[in-house]
């Protein structure tokens, strides 16, 4: 009986275990989150529409519209270890983005609060 009960509790350990990496799910402010781009090696993933993006966005972001009918797999695709700063227009899509991120097992995710609409707000660099 001692060894099963040994036996399910490894089990029980291993399956909890998150083999060494740490998971950040941090909401930041649009200044913030440039200090974060700025400073680190991070993906600005823009979840909003091909012309939303198109009208203005942040220099090297890349744009995977949370609303097409392929973003589950478009993001699959994208490397979980990598730390992402998330942002939509005004938070509501990007919330929506990172609960499915974080599904997927995605580790550092920076997520901006007011979106777009506060990153030009703070007079933040914007590129066409």
């Amino acid at each position: 009986m001692k060894q099963i009960l040994y036996v399910i509790g490894c089990i029980f350990l291993l399956s909890c275990a998150d083999n060494g990496r740490k998971n950040i799910l941090e909401n930041v402010s649009a200044k913030k989150a440039q200090a974060i781009i700025d400073e680190s090696s991070v993906v600005v993933l823009d979840v909003r529409t091909e012309n939303e993006f198109r009208d203005g966005h942040i220099k090297n972001a890349i744009n995977i519209n949370c609303q097409s009918s392929d973003f589950m797999d478009k993001i699959q695709n994208l490397d979980k270890s990598t730390t992402y700063v998330l942002h939509c227009k005004s938070g509501g899509r990007s919330t929506f983005a990172i609960n499915k991120m974080k599904e997927l097992g995605f580790s550092t995710i920076y997520h901006m609060n007011g979106g777009m609409n506060e990153w030009a707000n703070n007079k933040l660099p914007i590129e066409k």
